[in-house]
C-alpha cells in the first residue's frame, strides 16, 4: 500500500512540475510575441538588450525578485546569474540566454567581453533582442552572431 501511495505522489508531483514548465514556456512565448508586435524602440539604460531580457525574466520568474543577483543590470553581469551553462551552440533552445560581443571593432576570434544579450527563439536559427537600429526584434543567428557567441545559459523554465 505504501508503495502505491508513494508512486501516486511521485506521479502527481511530476505532473505539477511538467505543467509548471509548460506554463512558463507558454508565458514566455506569449510575452515575447507581444513585445515583438509592440517593437519597443531601443533606449540605452531602459529598453536596451539587458533591460528587455530582465523585463521578460522578471515576469516569468516572480519568485526571483528578492534575490540580490536578480536586479536590472548589464548583459555582462547577467551572464553570471546561476543558470545552467549550455556548452554547444547546437543545443540552443527556446528561452536560452545568449551572451555575445557585438563590438565590430574587436576581431571575432578575440571577442571575450560580453556586451550584448539575446534570447533563443522558437526557431533555433533565430534569437530575439533589442537592436539599436530595429528595436525589439528577431535576428538570424547563423549570419552575424554565431561566431560572436561567448556563452549560452538556460534559465530553469
Amino acid at each position: 500500500m505504501k508503495k502505491i501511495l508513494v508512486a501516486v505522489i511521485i506521479c502527481v508531483f511530476a505532473t505539477v512540475v511538467v505543467s509548471a514548465f509548460e506554463g512558463r514556456k507558454a508565458l514566455l512565448e506569449a510575452r515575447i510575441t507581444v513585445m515583438l508586435q509592440e517593437n519597443e524602440p531601443y533606449v540605452w539604460g531602459k529598453s536596451d538588450c539587458s533591460g528587455q531580457m530582465w523585463k521578460i525574466l522578471r515576469e516569468i520568474f516572480p519568485e526571483y525578485r528578492a534575490h540580490k543577483w536578480f536586479n536590472r543590470t548589464t548583459a555582462e553581469l547577467m551572464s553570471i546569474w546561476p543558470y545552467k551553462i549550455v556548452i554547444d551552440k547546437d543545443d540552443l533552445d527556446f528561452g536560452d540566454l545568449i551572451f555575445v560581443n557585438s563590438d565590430k571593432r574587436i576581431p571575432i576570434n578575440c571577442a571575450t567581453h560580453i556586451n550584448h544579450i539575446m534570447m533563443g527563439w522558437t526557431d533555433p536559427l533565430y534569437a530575439v533582442h533589442a537592436s539599436s537600429s530595429k528595436g525589439f526584434s528577431k535576428t538570424f543567428i547563423p549570419g552575424y552572431w554565431v561566431d560572436r557567441i561567448i556563452k549560452i545559459t538556460r534559465p530553469p523554465y
